[in-house]
């Protein structure tokens, strides 16, 4: 079989397998039980993002905030909904996103670069990385990698968000009196 006949085999595969139950995954959605749990979901979205919003506005210099988590996250959720065939898959930020963000800032602020062109540029070549990665059914590869690849990354985000407790901790006993902090 040559290369280039398998182009995008595995995104048309997951198409053709989805494609009979795409209406059924939107009608079905309308019975009580599924309307009262996708209640419960948004709502229980709506925590993470209000906390990652409130990182992002906090570490960003208020470049990014919760205006911008709240609608990234309708948006990508109603685009995957639509084309994704799952109208209840919850797509949000999440704690590498929000640590990606705020590396971003402090790489254009030490370069003196301005913030949103270099996060939209970087952002392309993301969803281009993406698209290539589909389109040459990279998923394939997956077998190759292990458990401890997902779980040092894992321990990489902890270490992340401890650190920088830590360097807000001392920060505060820094700014305010010592009655006041403790």
């Amino acid at each position: 079989e040559h290369f280039y006949s398998s182009l995008g085999k595995g995104m048309i595969k997951d198409l053709r397998r989805r494609l009979p139950f795409y209406l059924s995954d939107w009608v079905d959605g309308f019975h009580p039980r599924v309307i009262s749990a996708t209640i419960f979901m948004f709502i229980s979205s709506l925590a993470p993002a209000i906390t990652f919003g409130v990182y992002l506005h906090t570490t960003t210099n208020n470049l990014l905030g919760l205006t911008e988590v709240l609608l990234s996250t309708a948006v990508t959720g109603l685009i995957f909904a639509v084309l994704g065939g799952q109208p209840l898959l919850i797509i949000g930020v999440t704690g590498p996103v929000s640590i990606f963000c705020v590396t971003l800032n402090q790489i254009t602020t030490a370069l003196n670069l301005d913030f949103f062109p270099f996060f939209a540029w970087t952002m392309f070549w993301s969803g281009l990385s993406h698209w290539l990665m589909v389109i040459f059914n990279a998923l394939s590869m997956i077998h190759y990698l292990s458990r401890f690849s997902c779980e040092i990354f894992s321990v990489l985000t902890a270490f992340i968000y401890i650190l920088t407790a830590i360097e807000d901790f001392i920060e505060f006993f820094r700014e305010e009196e010592l009655p006041a902090a403790l």
